[in-house]
């Protein structure tokens, strides 16, 4: 049910706003992820969104299938950690794994930053660095081995999820994080 109503809220959105692009925190498919899940629990209920060539960029959470990195609608191209960017615009978006952050994604990520001449950086993953959630909250770990990479790059923004909620997040160290775990 509660995909199908977000689905459904989104498509009466998009007849507003023709957006062409959705990004995802985690937790993308709960329970079974089997190929008739897949089936039930994303293209189903996307099926108007994907029909109109919308297309779905994810990060995986605690919840996800590490096969979910190979689901072609999911367009992660199998990995992990990956970057997006839209052709004449300034903003790449960095998807991460905050799961199994790795030496090597860390690494990873410190080049892209680097590297990204965008004006808006936007991070993307699941566990957040700033939430006000009593079931999850704040990642202290990942904070620390994040925050500097966010701050020394100029990223603006950062999406994250877990705590099933919204919050739009003071922002700390001149980042705006927001708590998307609501959908």
């Amino acid at each position: 049910g509660g995909q199908y109503n977000l689905a459904t809220q989104m498509a009466k959105f998009r007849d507003k706003f023709k957006f062409e692009s959705v990004i995802t925190v985690g937790d993308n498919l709960y329970g079974l992820q089997r190929v008739q899940d897949y089936r039930s629990k994303f293209e189903t209920p996307y099926r108007p969104l994907l029909a109109n060539g919308v297309k779905f960029y994810a990060s995986l959470g605690n919840h996800d299938s590490r096969k979910q990195v190979n689901y072609k609608p999911f367009n992660m191209g199998g990995n992990f950690y990956y970057t997006i960017d839209f052709q004449g615009q300034s903003v790449r978006f960095f998807m991460l794994d905050t799961t199994y952050l790795s030496p090597e994604q860390l690494d990873w990520l410190k080049k892209e930053l680097e590297k990204s001449t965008e004006v808006w950086k936007i991070a993307v993953f699941h566990h957040p660095l700033y939430s006000s959630g009593k079931t999850h909250g704040s990642d202290l770990k990942l904070r620390e081995a994040l925050e500097g990479l966010f701050v020394e790059n100029d990223v603006s923004v950062v999406f994250q999820g877990h705590d099933h909620f919204y919050e739009r997040v003071k922002p700390q160290r001149g980042i705006v994080y927001f708590v998307v775990g609501s959908g």
